[in-house]
């Protein structure tokens, strides 16, 4: 009799260290997902305090250095930090470190920071510029040389046009008169385009690319499908030159990026700004480009239009 009310009160103990065992496991999963929710949630606040300070960063530095500073000082640096009170007085919630330099930061070297699809363009500039204002060309602010080379196409692209042709329209100035000089090239891929047109199209008559080389690698980190030498003395571009219109065709939906090397230093075509957001364990980090202004886009059609234009 004795031994069966051990055996049932032994019974009764497992059951009850089961039960508890239970019950413990359950509440350690609960905690445990809570504390990764929490854990998760600061995070992600953390993340949003960061990127908001990264582009607090990049205002106060566009803000902090104009053109015409970057080109006097090279480089300026802006740090500031966001605080609020708590019971032991002010409490860091987020930080930003920016810096402002001149971009390009190679002269010699121009990757346009933006991708064009066809009939897209873009504008690199032979003379300083601060806002609106050209600066008076002496050889300290205004390109040199007589000729460049052009890289374009990304290497990794593909899809259905993945190697666009490229046109450049070179603005000059001499003696008070306006000129323009064209230039197309398409790739040796593409040789249907120039000679014989594609889908019964007209030919281009553009001139052939090569691959693009050593000349067009690592153009401020960036690497090219092809190359084309653009001669200032064979366009007939006299005078000061004053701008080059980058276009790319026949890649209406694949992006393509292009650049420009040179031997004669480019003027500063922008400002380049690097802020790093910090908040917490998090860190967050924004490269953003302030470029040249650039011609209203009714200005390629009336460059390449046959008659005049009226308003």
């Amino acid at each position: 009799m004795n031994d069966k009310h051990f055996s049932r009160r032994g019974q009764a103990l497992l059951l009850v260290l089961l039960a508890m065992a239970v019950l413990a496991t359950m509440m350690l999963s609960v905690v445990s997902r809570s504390v990764s929710e929490v854990a998760v949630t600061t995070r992600e606040e953390e993340s949003l305090r960061a990127f908001s300070a990264a582009e607090a960063g990049v205002e106060q530095a566009l803000i902090s250095g104009s053109q015409q500073d970057i080109i006097d000082m090279g480089i300026i640096s802006v740090t500031d930090t966001l605080e609020v009170p708590s019971e032991s007085g002010l409490s860091e919630v987020s930080r930003f470190d920016a810096e402002v330099v001149r971009y390009p930061e190679d002269p010699t070297k121009f990757a346009y920071p933006f991708e064009l699809t066809s009939g897209q363009s873009a504008s690199v500039w032979f003379v300083t510029r601060d806002g609106d204002t050209i600066e008076p060309c002496s050889p300290l602010n205004c390109f040199q040389g007589n000729e460049l080379t052009l890289c374009y196409g990304d290497p990794t692209a593909a899809g259905p046009d993945p190697d666009p042709a490229i046109v450049a329209s070179i603005i000059y100035e001499d003696a008070g008169s306006y000129g323009i000089a064209h230039i197309g090239f398409d790739s040796n891929a593409n040789a249907t385009r120039r000679d014989v047109g594609s889908g019964g199209t007209p030919p281009n008559n553009f001139e052939p690319s090569i691959s693009a080389g050593a000349t067009c690698t690592n153009v401020d980190g960036q690497n090219y499908k092809f190359q084309a030498s653009v001669d200032f003395v064979s366009l007939n571009v006299v005078g000061t030159p004053i701008l080059m219109r980058v276009s790319t065709l026949y890649n209406p939906s694949v992006p393509h990026v292009f650049g420009v090397v040179t031997s004669s230093p480019l003027p500063i075509q922008g400002r380049k700004v690097s802020s790093e957001g910090i908040a917490g364990q998090t860190t967050r980090k924004i490269d953003a480009f302030l470029l040249n202004p650039e011609m209203p886009f009714i200005y390629d059609a009336a460059i390449y239009s046959g008659g005049g234009i009226t308003k």
